[in-house]
């Protein structure tokens, strides 16, 4: 059985370059959860900023908190290797 998080990653984990946008029904049906369910999920994920949805076409696609952490992750990435090149002596 599957905890509150475990639903809400296995929805975040579906949106993927191949499928960036999804509408509420054929998500539901993609992960196998109940469509008030990932109603309920991408709502709360919608509120946090992970998840937004296109006025118009009331498909979701990933959210702008994806994009900051994501930046937060390759700048820390970037400072590693900037650390790598210093210590042998290798330029950038």
């Amino acid at each position: 059985m599957l905890t509150s998080l475990g639903k809400a990653l296995t929805i975040l984990d579906t949106f993927a370059p191949a499928a960036p946008e999804w509408g509420l029904s054929e998500l539901s049906a993609a992960v196998g959860l109940p469509k008030p369910t990932v109603h309920h999920m991408l709502a709360t994920l919608v509120e946090r900023g992970w998840i937004t949805q296109d006025a118009k076409t009331r498909r979701y696609r990933l959210g702008v908190r994806f994009w900051e952490k994501g930046w937060l992750a390759w700048e820390g990435d970037f400072k590693i290797v900037e650390e790598i090149l210093s210590a042998t002596g290798q330029k950038k």
